[in-house]
């Protein structure tokens, strides 16, 4: 059983965000990159172009981001919010027991 599976919907919703969070990335980096490539190709530069180029990227970041890998930047921004997720509730439920 992986660690994704059986998530509560909390947590399924933060995995969402970080793999969001990853997605932007990696399609900034990609962007990045295709900046560098001269527009005096077959294509040549065009509207189309750029908006075909932007979609495939914005595809690419997406599979990119979904893979399972166990140590992308969204697994290490899950574990990191989930952590500090828990240490809030921890608190909050100390805070609760001596006000009570």
């Amino acid at each position: 059983m992986s660690a994704k599976q059986g998530l509560t919907g909390a947590d399924t919703r933060l995995r969402n965000a970080c793999q969001q969070v990853e997605s932007f990335f990696w399609n900034q980096l990609l962007s990045a990159m295709d900046e560098t490539i001269p527009d005096d190709g077959v294509l040549g530069a065009s509207f189309a172009k750029d908006v075909w180029q932007d979609m495939q990227n914005q595809q690419y970041a997406l599979m990119l981001a979904q893979q399972d890998s166990g140590n992308s930047l969204s697994d290490v921004l899950y574990q990191q919010f989930s952590s500090q997720r828990q240490a809030v509730k921890s608190n909050n439920s100390v805070d609760a027991s001596i006000g009570s």
